[in-house]
């Protein structure tokens, strides 16, 4: 079955570095439309809903980068010695399964140091969090 692609708004919203406000309004419409669920996810499997959200434009961008390079995940993984598994966590937005120092990784190999180093500046608590679960001091 072939998957359904989002149209170009969603595409290119899920690309675009969201501000706080569009952040916690795109949070509310899922909370709304998600109802106890979301709740249920969070708690269970520690999902934040608004760093995933802010991911997003990190995981879609990486994304890109490798199709538009004609690689699909398992010549990443190849390429990068990063296994497969960890790179769909990355493209995924699994933060809980992030390994930050493999993200770091892809960011270089993809040549998205600029574009990432502007994410951060637009997101600089997640950033934090991520880069201190680099160093070790979280978790």
């Amino acid at each position: 079955m072939k998957e359904a692609r989002p149209s170009k708004e969603t595409r290119e919203l899920m690309r675009k570095i969201l501000t706080e406000d569009e952040v916690r309004l795109l949070s509310r419409k899922l909370r709304k439309l998600m109802g106890p669920i979301m709740g249920e996810f969070g708690g269970r499997y520690g999902l934040n809903i608004e760093d995933t959200i802010r991911f997003q434009a990190v995981a879609t961008r990486l994304r890109e980068s490798r199709e538009s390079r004609g690689m699909d995940l398992k010549a990443a993984a190849k390429v990068t010695h990063i296994p497969q598994y960890r790179l769909r966590d990355i493209e995924g937005c699994h933060l809980t399964n992030l390994k930050p120092s493999l993200l770091t990784a892809y960011i270089e190999f993809l040549d998205l140091n600029e574009w990432f180093a502007r994410w951060r500046k637009a997101n600089p608590k997640l950033a934090a969090r991520l880069a201190a679960e680099a160093k070790g001091k979280v978790k």
